[in-house]
Protein backbone atom coordinates (compact mmCIF):
# COMPACT_ATOMS: atom_id res chain seq x y z
CA UNK A 1 0.00 0.00 0.00
CA UNK A 2 2.91 2.22 0.72
CA UNK A 3 2.88 3.39 -3.44
CA UNK A 4 -0.48 4.00 -3.67
CA UNK A 5 0.03 6.36 -0.84
CA UNK A 6 2.05 8.31 -3.26
CA UNK A 7 -0.24 8.29 -5.67
CA UNK A 8 -3.13 10.20 -3.59
CA UNK A 9 -4.81 13.06 -5.66
CA UNK A 10 -4.75 15.57 -3.21
CA UNK A 11 -6.04 18.28 -5.84
CA UNK A 12 -9.60 16.52 -4.60
CA UNK A 13 -10.60 18.27 -1.94
CA UNK A 14 -11.89 16.66 0.98
CA UNK A 15 -15.70 15.97 2.19
CA UNK A 16 -14.75 17.87 5.49
CA UNK A 17 -12.54 20.25 6.80
CA UNK A 18 -13.02 19.34 10.43
CA UNK A 19 -9.57 19.01 11.98
CA UNK A 20 -11.20 16.26 14.13
CA UNK A 21 -11.06 14.28 11.16
CA UNK A 22 -6.89 14.58 10.67
CA UNK A 23 -6.45 12.88 14.28
CA UNK A 24 -4.99 9.02 15.17
CA UNK A 25 -6.30 6.38 17.32
CA UNK A 26 -2.02 5.63 17.84
CA UNK A 27 0.78 7.77 16.86
CA UNK A 28 1.35 7.89 13.45
CA UNK A 29 4.00 5.22 12.67
CA UNK A 30 6.90 7.22 11.38
CA UNK A 31 6.92 9.21 14.20
CA UNK A 32 8.58 7.04 16.39
CA UNK A 33 11.63 7.00 14.13
CA UNK A 34 11.40 9.54 11.63
CA UNK A 35 14.18 11.67 14.39
CA UNK A 36 17.80 11.83 15.96
CA UNK A 37 18.65 8.61 17.92
CA UNK A 38 18.28 10.08 21.35
CA UNK A 39 14.72 11.09 20.77
CA UNK A 40 14.15 7.83 19.08
CA UNK A 41 15.33 5.65 22.11
CA UNK A 42 12.99 7.90 24.26
CA UNK A 43 10.16 8.26 22.12
CA UNK A 44 10.38 3.93 21.90
CA UNK A 45 10.68 4.04 25.48
CA UNK A 46 7.77 6.03 26.51
CA UNK A 47 6.12 4.29 24.38
CA UNK A 48 7.03 1.06 25.59
CA UNK A 49 5.81 1.92 28.75
CA UNK A 50 2.04 3.46 27.81
CA UNK A 51 1.16 1.28 25.06
CA UNK A 52 -1.04 -1.57 26.94
CA UNK A 53 -2.43 1.47 28.66
CA UNK A 54 -3.42 3.21 24.90
CA UNK A 55 -4.12 -0.21 23.63
CA UNK A 56 -7.10 -1.11 26.46
CA UNK A 57 -8.82 2.21 25.88
CA UNK A 58 -9.12 1.67 22.23
CA UNK A 59 -11.22 -1.45 23.45
CA UNK A 60 -13.48 0.68 25.72
CA UNK A 61 -13.56 4.51 24.76
CA UNK A 62 -11.20 5.68 21.69
CA UNK A 63 -9.74 9.17 22.29
CA UNK A 64 -8.04 10.00 18.85
CA UNK A 65 -5.68 12.87 19.50
CA UNK A 66 -3.62 15.30 17.06
CA UNK A 67 -0.09 14.72 15.57
CA UNK A 68 1.09 17.22 18.17
CA UNK A 69 -0.77 15.76 21.13
CA UNK A 70 0.88 12.36 19.90
CA UNK A 71 4.47 13.85 19.31
CA UNK A 72 4.17 15.48 23.15
CA UNK A 73 2.87 11.98 24.47
CA UNK A 74 5.80 10.54 22.98
CA UNK A 75 8.30 13.17 23.98
CA UNK A 76 6.12 12.59 27.98
CA UNK A 77 4.91 16.31 27.86
CA UNK A 78 1.75 14.51 29.39
CA UNK A 79 0.86 18.23 32.03
CA UNK A 80 0.05 21.05 32.13
CA UNK A 81 2.83 23.66 31.14
CA UNK A 82 3.20 26.94 29.98
CA UNK A 83 1.30 30.23 30.85
CA UNK A 84 -2.25 29.63 31.34
CA UNK A 85 -4.26 30.37 28.44
CA UNK A 86 -1.60 29.44 26.15
CA UNK A 87 -1.26 26.52 23.43
CA UNK A 88 1.08 24.23 24.90
CA UNK A 89 -1.29 24.86 28.46
CA UNK A 90 -4.41 23.76 26.52
CA UNK A 91 -2.95 20.78 24.99
CA UNK A 92 -1.49 19.82 28.14
CA UNK A 93 -5.01 20.10 30.05
CA UNK A 94 -6.53 18.18 27.48
CA UNK A 95 -3.97 15.51 27.36
CA UNK A 96 -4.20 15.28 31.37
CA UNK A 97 -8.14 14.06 31.17
CA UNK A 98 -8.12 12.35 28.15
CA UNK A 99 -5.22 10.12 29.16
CA UNK A 100 -5.72 9.44 32.81
CA UNK A 101 -7.81 6.27 31.70
CA UNK A 102 -5.03 5.12 29.55
CA UNK A 103 -2.38 5.93 32.68
CA UNK A 104 -4.34 3.46 34.62
CA UNK A 105 -4.37 0.68 32.35
CA UNK A 106 -0.93 0.86 31.91
CA UNK A 107 -0.32 0.64 35.95
CA UNK A 108 1.23 4.34 35.45
CA UNK A 109 0.35 5.87 38.90
CA UNK A 110 1.20 9.11 37.68
CA UNK A 111 3.29 11.47 35.40
CA UNK A 112 6.62 12.18 37.61
CA UNK A 113 8.89 10.41 35.82
CA UNK A 114 8.18 11.85 32.70
CA UNK A 115 10.40 12.59 30.51
CA UNK A 116 12.25 9.77 31.16
CA UNK A 117 16.35 11.24 32.08
CA UNK A 118 18.79 10.34 28.99
CA UNK A 119 20.64 8.44 31.06
CA UNK A 120 17.63 5.85 32.05
CA UNK A 121 16.62 5.24 28.44
CA UNK A 122 17.12 1.44 27.06
CA UNK A 123 18.12 0.57 23.82
CA UNK A 124 16.04 -0.67 21.02
CA UNK A 125 17.68 -3.10 18.71
CA UNK A 126 16.56 -2.87 14.99
CA UNK A 127 14.44 -5.78 14.72
CA UNK A 128 12.61 -4.60 18.32
CA UNK A 129 12.11 -1.10 17.14
CA UNK A 130 10.45 -2.72 13.65
CA UNK A 131 8.30 -5.08 16.00
CA UNK A 132 6.51 -1.68 17.79
CA UNK A 133 6.35 0.26 14.55
CA UNK A 134 4.42 -2.85 13.25
CA UNK A 135 2.03 -3.01 16.13
CA UNK A 136 1.04 0.43 15.75
CA UNK A 137 0.38 0.83 12.18
CA UNK A 138 -1.66 -2.32 12.23
CA UNK A 139 -3.39 -1.53 15.13
CA UNK A 140 -3.80 2.35 13.24
CA UNK A 141 -4.43 0.62 9.94
CA UNK A 142 -7.75 -1.82 10.99
CA UNK A 143 -9.01 0.69 13.12
CA UNK A 144 -8.72 3.74 10.29
CA UNK A 145 -10.46 0.53 7.89
CA UNK A 146 -13.31 0.31 9.75
CA UNK A 147 -13.67 4.12 9.91
CA UNK A 148 -13.27 4.98 6.51
CA UNK A 149 -15.83 2.18 5.55
CA UNK A 150 -18.31 3.10 8.25
CA UNK A 151 -18.59 6.87 6.91
CA UNK A 152 -17.88 5.56 3.01
CA UNK A 153 -20.86 3.06 3.30
CA UNK A 154 -23.17 4.61 5.60
CA UNK A 155 -23.14 1.40 7.37
CA UNK A 156 -22.02 -0.49 10.91
CA UNK A 157 -20.76 -3.85 9.94
CA UNK A 158 -17.83 -4.83 11.74
CA UNK A 159 -18.02 -8.37 11.47
CA UNK A 160 -17.24 -8.11 7.39
CA UNK A 161 -14.99 -5.33 8.02
CA UNK A 162 -13.12 -7.54 10.68
CA UNK A 163 -12.81 -10.59 7.68
CA UNK A 164 -10.32 -8.60 6.22
CA UNK A 165 -7.67 -8.57 8.37
CA UNK A 166 -6.03 -11.76 9.37
CA UNK A 167 -7.24 -12.98 12.73
CA UNK A 168 -10.54 -10.88 12.28
CA UNK A 169 -9.50 -8.56 15.15
CA UNK A 170 -8.74 -5.05 15.93
CA UNK A 171 -6.80 -4.54 19.03
CA UNK A 172 -3.98 -7.17 20.14
CA UNK A 173 -2.88 -8.70 16.55
CA UNK A 174 0.30 -10.82 17.94
CA UNK A 175 3.66 -10.39 16.21
CA UNK A 176 3.06 -13.80 14.29
CA UNK A 177 0.64 -12.59 12.12
CA UNK A 178 3.32 -10.02 10.78
CA UNK A 179 3.55 -12.03 7.77
CA UNK A 180 -0.13 -12.75 7.09
CA UNK A 181 -3.46 -10.80 5.43
CA UNK A 182 -2.27 -7.98 3.78
CA UNK A 183 1.70 -8.54 4.66
CA UNK A 184 1.77 -12.20 3.29
CA UNK A 185 4.35 -12.72 0.59
CA UNK A 186 1.93 -14.89 -1.17
CA UNK A 187 -0.03 -13.38 -4.05
CA UNK A 188 -3.24 -15.71 -3.53
CA UNK A 189 -3.68 -15.28 0.61
CA UNK A 190 -3.33 -11.58 0.12
CA UNK A 191 -5.94 -11.88 -2.84
CA UNK A 192 -8.68 -13.41 -0.40
CA UNK A 193 -8.22 -10.16 1.70
CA UNK A 194 -8.00 -8.05 -1.19
CA UNK A 195 -11.50 -9.46 -2.32
CA UNK A 196 -13.28 -8.68 0.74
CA UNK A 197 -12.06 -5.70 0.96
CA UNK A 198 -12.88 -4.64 -2.94
CA UNK A 199 -16.81 -6.31 -2.27
CA UNK A 200 -17.25 -3.56 0.84
CA UNK A 201 -15.92 -1.06 -1.41
CA UNK A 202 -18.87 -1.76 -3.74
CA UNK A 203 -21.20 0.42 -1.42
CA UNK A 204 -18.72 2.94 -1.13
CA UNK A 205 -19.35 6.62 -2.09
CA UNK A 206 -16.57 8.60 -3.25
CA UNK A 207 -15.60 11.52 -4.95
CA UNK A 208 -13.01 9.89 -6.97
CA UNK A 209 -14.27 6.96 -9.17
CA UNK A 210 -14.10 3.12 -8.10
CA UNK A 211 -11.76 1.08 -10.28
CA UNK A 212 -13.63 -1.01 -12.71
CA UNK A 213 -12.07 -3.94 -11.61
CA UNK A 214 -12.86 -3.74 -8.53
CA UNK A 215 -16.67 -4.41 -9.95
CA UNK A 216 -15.48 -7.79 -11.23
CA UNK A 217 -15.59 -9.32 -8.07
CA UNK A 218 -19.14 -9.68 -8.32
CA UNK A 219 -18.90 -12.58 -10.81
CA UNK A 220 -17.90 -16.08 -10.31
CA UNK A 221 -15.22 -15.32 -12.74
CA UNK A 222 -11.04 -17.28 -12.41
CA UNK A 223 -8.43 -14.73 -11.22
CA UNK A 224 -5.03 -15.71 -12.97
CA UNK A 225 -1.58 -14.19 -10.71
CA UNK A 226 -1.92 -11.34 -13.39
CA UNK A 227 -5.65 -9.88 -12.50
CA UNK A 228 -4.47 -10.60 -9.15
CA UNK A 229 -1.75 -8.31 -8.73
CA UNK A 230 -4.52 -5.93 -10.73
CA UNK A 231 -6.87 -5.93 -8.31
CA UNK A 232 -4.53 -5.71 -4.88
CA UNK A 233 -3.08 -2.28 -7.11
CA UNK A 234 -6.65 -0.82 -7.12
CA UNK A 235 -8.14 -1.60 -4.10
CA UNK A 236 -5.09 -0.52 -2.56
CA UNK A 237 -5.32 2.90 -4.35
CA UNK A 238 -8.78 3.17 -4.38
CA UNK A 239 -8.02 2.82 -0.28
CA UNK A 240 -5.69 5.66 0.22
CA UNK A 241 -7.74 8.13 -1.98
CA UNK A 242 -11.09 7.43 -0.44
CA UNK A 243 -9.35 7.65 3.17
CA UNK A 244 -8.05 11.51 1.73
CA UNK A 245 -11.40 12.62 0.70
CA UNK A 246 -13.30 11.58 3.96
CA UNK A 247 -10.42 12.61 6.36
CA UNK A 248 -8.20 14.72 4.90
CA UNK A 249 -4.63 13.03 5.53
CA UNK A 250 -2.57 10.60 4.27
CA UNK A 251 -3.73 6.72 5.51
CA UNK A 252 -1.34 4.56 8.08
CA UNK A 253 -0.83 1.31 6.16
CA UNK A 254 -0.17 -2.18 7.14
CA UNK A 255 4.13 -2.93 6.95
CA UNK A 256 5.48 -6.87 7.18
CA UNK A 257 8.05 -7.57 9.29
CA UNK A 258 11.05 -9.32 7.44
CA UNK A 259 13.18 -10.68 10.06
CA UNK A 260 12.65 -13.40 11.91
CA UNK A 261 11.27 -13.41 15.07
CA UNK A 262 13.43 -15.06 17.42
CA UNK A 263 16.41 -13.15 16.29
CA UNK A 264 17.06 -10.00 17.83
CA UNK A 265 20.59 -8.66 16.47
CA UNK A 266 21.44 -5.04 15.02
CA UNK A 267 21.39 -1.57 17.06
CA UNK A 268 20.14 1.24 15.30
Amino acid sequence: MADALRQVDRTIAPYTSDGVDRRYVLPEPALLVNTTPERRRKFLHHWSLLSDGFLYVLTQDPQLLSGQEWRDVLEGLMTKRGEPGSRAHKRGTRLENLLRPALEASNVSGLEGFPAPVQSLPEFSLEQTREIVWKVAETSFRFEFCSLDRRASGKKRLDEVKGCFAGHMLVGVPLEMSKCGWASTTLQERHRYVGRTGILMLDWTTKSPRPNIIRRLTQRLPWSPADMQALETAVCSYYTQAFWEYFGRAAVVPLRLDHDLEEEEGQL
